[in-house]
Formats: structure tokens, sequence, C-alpha cells
């Protein structure tokens, strides 16, 4: 009778364990993703608006050949970086 409570248990821990080992992770949403985007350039594009001293269209340009990032992403950082200093 002690064999079937061991079996019994052991059996009923492993769906627990085994369910989180498959458990997808959340997918992020698109506000999430821009932020961390936006987190993941922010000093960069600082360095080169600001300590390089470029106009929003230079460094634009710089981001576009250096980095191929498209430049309506640039003009909202831009603004974001310029109302905060």
């Amino acid at each position: 009778m002690s064999g079937s409570t061991v079996s019994a248990r052991s059996s009923a821990e492993e769906p627990a364990s085994s369910a989180s080992q498959h458990q997808q992770p959340r997918k992020l949403t698109a506000l999430e993703r821009n932020n961390l985007e936006w987190e993941s350039r922010k000093e960069e594009i600082h360095n080169v608006y600001i300590g390089q001293d470029k106009t929003l269209k230079e460094t634009m340009q710089w981001f576009k050949e250096t980095r191929g990032l498209d430049w309506r992403y640039f003009t909202l950082a831009l603004l974001l970086i310029a109302l905060s200093t």
C-alpha cells in the first residue's frame, strides 16, 4: 500500500515540474518593445546629438549609415532628448 502512495506522489509532482519547464515566456507588447529599444539607444543618441554637437539631420544620417535605423525613430527620440535637456 505504501508503494502505491509513493508512486501517486511522484506522478502528481511530475506534471507541476514539467509544466513549468514547458511554459512559454509572455510576448512583449509593442510599447514594451519600443521602450526597450529606446533605452538601449538613448545614451548613444545623446552622445552623437549633444556630445558631438550634430544637427538633427546629421544625427539621423549618422545613425542611418552606421546603424541602419530609420529617421522616424530618431525624430521622436531626439525630440525627447531635446525636451529633457
